[in-house]
């Protein structure tokens, strides 16, 4: 049986990155790490990101965080409550954003 992007999210807990990673190998077929994702994908301007695209943070030295893009400059990310919605406007993100990919056309 097929499950929908809400069973999937729900069945689900895990880090942040794992869940992107599960999500495009389980909907696209992609089993890519996001280290893999972001060689892989195509850089994409931060004025010309589009909903699917890999938005990439850094939050420390060693550790990135990934969330996907949706409309209007805001994002999907994963925490310990799950999904979450932000925006790269917020001063928290923007200031740790290092760049978007495109994976998917």
């Amino acid at each position: 049986m097929t499950k929908t992007f809400d069973e999937f999210i729900r069945e689900r807990k895990q880090l942040n990155n794992e869940l992107v990673q599960d999500m495009y190998k389980n909907f696209l077929g992609l089993d890519l790490d996001i280290d893999s994702l972001w060689e892989t994908g195509k850089s994409v301007e931060e004025n010309e990101i589009q909903v699917g695209d890999i938005l990439y943070f850094k939050m420390n030295e060693k550790e990135k965080r990934v969330g996907i893009a949706n409309p209007n400059s805001k994002f999907v990310h994963f925490t310990n409550q799950g999904m979450k919605e932000s925006t790269l406007n917020d001063d928290y993100w923007d200031v740790r954003f290092i760049g978007a990919r495109r994976v998917i056309n």
